[in-house]
């Protein structure tokens, strides 16, 4: 699957997550929580996992000013 709607972010993975996992993106406007529904590679693949420091995916999230925001994983 390809398809890379405008409602997607593109995240910079630090630490590996995937499909299932809950996170929280920090950010000043306020923080939200999501449970990782899908996400996509650079090449617009859909992946189950994204392993860790150097992979760039991206999360179907509804919203628009979240530029420099950092997401944690509930652990």
């Amino acid at each position: 699957m390809r398809y890379m709607p405008a409602s997607h972010v593109t995240a910079c993975v630090r630490n590996k997550f995937a499909v299932g996992d809950r996170l929280q993106i920090i950010h000043p406007s306020g923080n939200q929580e999501l449970v990782v529904e899908q996400m996509f590679n650079k090449k617009g693949e859909n992946i189950q996992e994204a392993s860790g420091s150097g992979y760039f995916v991206r999360l179907p999230i509804a919203a628009k000013y979240l530029s420099n925001a950092m997401v944690a994983k509930y652990l």
